[in-house]
């Protein structure tokens, strides 16, 4: 018998079908990425297609300090997916305010960072920043972990420190001087806000 001839395997040539699904589905994913769309699967305390409570948002509560109880009212919201990196596993993907009552002066703001701990945001970590302020001494918020339900409640175990801010503008941070217990709780509810001012010192 003559040798038969090994058949040629034909290479695998994917019709202009599949490369078109395909490039449909990648750009797909792409636009869900950089609008944020991505969260509803990835981050889904950040975003919902069913209306589910977010851990973004408003919340309002009273801080239980040292000299007693002070109105505070945070501000949470997701970091742009442009600019968190989001396959950072270190990135920051929270970012807000934070408002305290303070006796003798305006209210207290701070600039809040931080990051969720799982994929479900039930658990959470926050920094706590704040602008120049006039001479005076001030308490300051330090780190933050947090505690979320699912729902309408978060619970915050706060850093409290004092600082005094000279007359040159620097600022002092003396062990004399801090809280006799630095470590303050409090739960949030969440608050339904329109961007306004919304916070209610108790006057002096």
């Amino acid at each position: 018998m003559p040798d038969q001839e090994p058949r040629r395997r034909r290479r695998f040539r994917p019709g202009k079908r599949v490369v078109y699904a395909i490039t449909a589905v990648a750009g797909l994913l792409v636009l869900c990425v950089a609008t944020g769309w991505s969260d509803v699967v990835l981050n889904p305390w950040a975003r919902s297609l069913t209306g589910d409570p977010l851990l973004i948002g408003t919340w309002k509560g009273d801080l239980r300090a040292s000299d007693g109880l002070r109105p505070m009212e945070l501000r949470l919201a997701r970091v742009p997916p442009r600019t968190s990196r989001g396959s950072c596993g270190g990135c920051e993907t929270i970012e807000g305010t934070a408002r305290v009552c303070a006796p003798g002066h305006a209210p207290d703001g701070f600039a809040i960072s931080g990051k969720t701990r799982n994929w479900s945001g039930t658990a959470f970590h926050l920094s706590a920043s704040t602008d120049e302020r006039p001479p005076g001494t001030y308490t300051r918020l330090g780190d933050l972990e947090g505690e979320w339900d699912g729902r309408d409640t978060i619970r915050l175990r706060a850093t409290l420190y004092i600082v005094v801010v000279n007359p040159d503008g620097s600022t002092t941070v003396s062990s004399d001087t801090q809280p006799a217990d630095p470590e303050a709780t409090l739960e949030l509810r969440r608050a339904e806000s329109d961007g306004s001012q919304t916070l209610q010192c108790p006057r002096p």
